[in-house]
C-alpha cells in the first residue's frame, strides 16, 4: 500500500474513513498514511505476520518472489510503474 500511496488520489482517504479512521481536516498525505496505519493494525488485529520472513521466506528466494509479483497478471492495474528494484 505504502508503494502506491502517492498515486491512489483519494482512493485511500475512502479506505480510511470506512475503517473508521476520522479523516476530516486531515490532508491527503495524512489520509493516505491513516488508510496504510489501519490495515497494518487490522492485519496485527487477525494475526497477520508483517514480514515475509515470519512465515518461512528466506533472503534468497526474494528476487523470484519480485519477479513473481512483477509478472503477475493482478498487478497490471498498478498506475505507479512497476520497478524490480524498489520491490526488492
Amino acid at each position: 500500500m505504502r508503494y502506491n500511496a502517492d498515486f491512489t488520489g483519494e482512493k485511500y482517504r475512502d479506505i480510511a474513513r470506512v475503517m473508521g479512521v476520522k479523516v476530516e481536516g486531515m490532508s491527503l498525505e495524512e489520509a493516505r498514511n491513516a488508510a496504510v496505519e489501519a490495515v497494518f493494525a487490522l492485519n496485527r488485529d487477525v494475526g497477520i505476520p508483517p514480514h515475509l520472513r515470519d512465515v518461512g521466506v528466506r533472503k534468497e528466494d526474494i528476487p523470484a518472489l519480485a519477479q513473481a509479483a512483477l509478472d503477475d497478471v493482478c498487478t497490471g492495474w498498478q498506475t505507479r510503474a512497476k520497478q524490480r528494484l524498489r520491490i526488492l
